[in-house]
């Protein structure tokens, strides 16, 4: 009895060595993070939790983001966006697939005074606002509020930060996390970081890596600890918002400013076009052909085939590859005939 008493009290006493050794063994990473966490805002290895925070973000980007979301399993991120009646028309994903996981309020456009009784966050909340009225917030607001842009500020400022990097073929672009100004997104930066836009990319695959990105800042910084950085004015600029009659192709310049046009319009948002015999069409998708040259008239279509129509650029040519239209497309036509396209948008078939 005596031995087995003994064997008892020892098989105690490893079970504790083991677990004071585990302790030891978790002590080193456990002191890194609160140094990091005390001095940087920043704990590593994503060891900070996500409930604190709330996301205000339209549709266009919840679109992307919410899938990332129910990939990791973050249900308790309350999200805000806009009533569906204010939705761009021609987005078609529909929120009613995630509501029964995500508490997702749908606000009216206005002042956060104006609607504050539809949102209920604690004090100690940081909102992250993505692609979200920069008019939104006032005194009233009891969080700590970061807005993000889509691109590496100061540069890009304005609501057209994305179609523009495009169209201008940047292929070093960002996120910026910074605090709300009374000059639109001229706030002091807490934190950014670099994202490339891919020679093949789209908006969509750019909005994607943006996403993914705001997701791995908030389980891994803490913002409202940053550090903060005023913007250099000097290298600033802002954009005006993009129309649809922007969206129109000028097949007069070369092949690469047609193709980053085709781009910088595709989804999620309203899609480049131009005009064949008085029909809009809409080209979501292309790519260069040959980079030099001239080959035709500009926008005269020279070959239909299974991969895209190909078509004539003011130097070098493009393929077509995804467009969306109700006429039949025949060789030779030309598309755009410039004369008077961008005056009349008016069609004459040579």
């Amino acid at each position: 009895m005596d031995m087995v008493f003994i064997y008892i009290i020892l098989e105690d006493l490893w079970l504790i060595l083991l677990m004071l050794w585990q302790v030891i063994l978790l002590l080193p990473q456990a002191l890194l993070d609160l140094v990091a966490l005390a001095f940087l805002g920043v704990v590593p290895g994503g060891a900070l939790g996500v409930s604190r925070h709330a996301i205000f973000s339209s549709v266009i980007f919840l679109e992307y983001l919410l899938p990332i979301l129910y990939d990791e399993q973050l249900f308790d991120i309350p999200i805000y966006t806009y009533k569906s009646e204010l939705h761009r028309k021609n987005r078609s994903f529909d929120l009613k697939n995630y509501k029964s996981f995500f508490n997702i309020v749908e606000l009216s456009f206005g002042k956060f005074s104006e609607l504050k009784n539809s949102i209920r966050l604690s004090d100690n909340t940081t909102a992250i606002f993505l692609d979200w009225n920069k008019e939104f917030l006032d005194e009233t607001a009891n969080f700590f509020s970061v807005y993000v842009q889509p691109a590496l500020l100061p540069m890009y400022r304005g609501y057209g930060a994305i179609t523009e990097q495009f169209l201008r073929g940047v292929s070093v672009s960002g996120i910026t996390f910074y605090l709300p100004s009374d000059i639109t997104d001229a706030g002091d930066i807490l934190y950014q970081k670099e994202i490339r836009i891919d020679f093949e990319d789209y908006p969509e695959d750019f909005i994607r890596k943006v996403c993914g990105e705001v997701l791995s800042t908030i389980k891994t910084i803490d913002l409202s600890k940053c550090k903060r950085f005023s913007q250099r004015q000097e290298l600033s600029f802002s954009l005006g918002r993009i129309r649809k009659r922007d969206a129109i192709i000028d097949f007069r310049t070369d092949a690469l400013s047609v193709y980053n046009h085709i781009r910088g319009f595709s989804r999620p948002f309203f899609g480049a076009f131009c005009y064949y015999e008085g029909e809009r069409i809409v080209i979501w998708r292309g790519k260069p052909e040959r980079w030099q040259g001239v080959y035709g008239e500009p926008g005269e279509i020279l070959k239909i085939t299974d991969d895209g129509t190909e078509v004539a650029c003011g130097n070098g040519t493009v393929i077509l590859t995804e467009m969306e239209n109700s006429v039949d497309i025949k060789k030779s036509f030309v598309f755009n005939k410039y004369a008077n396209v961008f005056e009349t948008l008016e069609i004459k078939i040579s």
